[in-house]
């Protein structure tokens, strides 16, 4: 069985070596590893033809810089193994990542695996895992946990996925791309496995985008989550969460006018947001299971935003002040 692996490439030259040579030193031997250098402008370039060179299971692609998706996207119509999956070019596998869930895809026939990671701070590694013991779903099961985002999370770095769910492409026109995509994936996978044992470094560093936050990134999540939910209802994917999702859509409403509230540097900029938050939310209007106090917020939220976006300000002074006074 062949895998065809995934590396999206921009401006990583300090990580990058470690990143490829987990690729090549793999146990499993049987793969290729497509790697899009995504106008990089520093030695990435120069690397990734270096290991291209000496391996011939390497394939580079160059472009201009077009984002994460775009190149992901660009990667999958070239692959030609039977599995998918992928690395971050700051990242890094254990060196039996690969064998280790070819042997449990064989050995349950399964069309997603799934395996544990490992988070790597500057000073210390936390380990992350879904399960106790190796577990297998059912379609049902699978997508019931991929939607809720916790058993299974939306990631695709610590997955590898059966080559012929791969039919919907990854939007290029906002962040957290894997989070609106990848839970199409699991619509027609029969059977997921989820192993516990962590195999997958993830490297946590400041300003990437799970780690920065900031008004262009809590917004492009909140349009994932839109994006997301409208599909699910819109092509009944799974019976019985239509209202949860529904519920969980107008509580990231509700969070990410209070975010914004926090980081728009002004009133104007705050309603200009709010307004197409609001707009893109209208659909999923009412909703019966929020609590009374998110009900009064999204009351506020609608009605009296100016109200809303002062209440939010007025909360964070009385914040800093309580942290004032511990500290000192």
């Amino acid at each position: 069985m062949k895998v065809s692996l995934i590396m999206s490439v921009y401006n990583t030259e300090d990580y990058l070596k470690q990143a490829i040579e987990s690729v090549v030193e793999q146990t499993y031997t049987n793969f290729e590893l497509i790697i899009v250098n995504d106008g990089s402008t520093d030695n990435s370039g120069e690397i990734v033809d270096s290991y291209a060179e000496r391996d011939n299971r390497i394939v580079v692609i160059h472009k201009e810089n077009s984002g994460l998706s775009d190149s992901r996207n660009i990667a999958l119509k070239k692959v030609t193994g039977d599995y998918v999956g992928f690395i971050d070019s700051d990242d890094w596998y254990e060196p039996n990542y690969l064998e280790q869930l070819v042997d449990y895809i064989e050995k349950e026939n399964l069309d997603i695996v799934i395996c544990g990671y490992f988070l790597e701070y500057k000073n210390k590694t936390v380990t992350r895992l879904s399960v106790d013991k190796p577990t297998t779903l059912s379609r049902e099961e699978g997508l019931r946990e991929i939607i809720a985002d916790k058993l299974i999370k939306s990631y695709v770095w610590n997955k590898l996925f059966k080559k012929e769910l791969i039919t919907d492409e990854m939007p290029v026109s906002y962040m957290f791309e894997d989070y609106a995509t990848v839970f199409k994936w699991f619509v027609k996978a029969n059977k997921t496995g989820i192993l516990n044992v962590p195999l997958y470094h993830y490297r946590q560093r400041g300003g990437s985008i799970v780690n920065e936050r900031n008004i262009t990134n809590i917004l492009h999540f909140f349009i994932a989550e839109c994006d997301r939910t409208k599909y699910i209802i819109e092509h009944k994917i799974i019976d019985g969460m239509y209202e949860w999702l529904r519920t969980k859509l107008i509580t990231t409403t509700i969070g990410t006018s209070k975010d914004i509230a926090r980081y728009a540097p002004t009133y104007a900029d705050y309603k200009k947001h709010r307004d197409m938050i609001v707009s893109d939310s209208m659909e999923f209007l009412p909703c019966k299971n929020l609590n009374l106090k998110k009900r009064y917020r999204l009351w506020l939220l609608l009605h009296y935003p100016r109200l809303f976006y002062i209440n939010v300000n007025i909360s964070l002074w009385f914040q800093f002040k309580k942290r004032k006074n511990i500290f000192n």
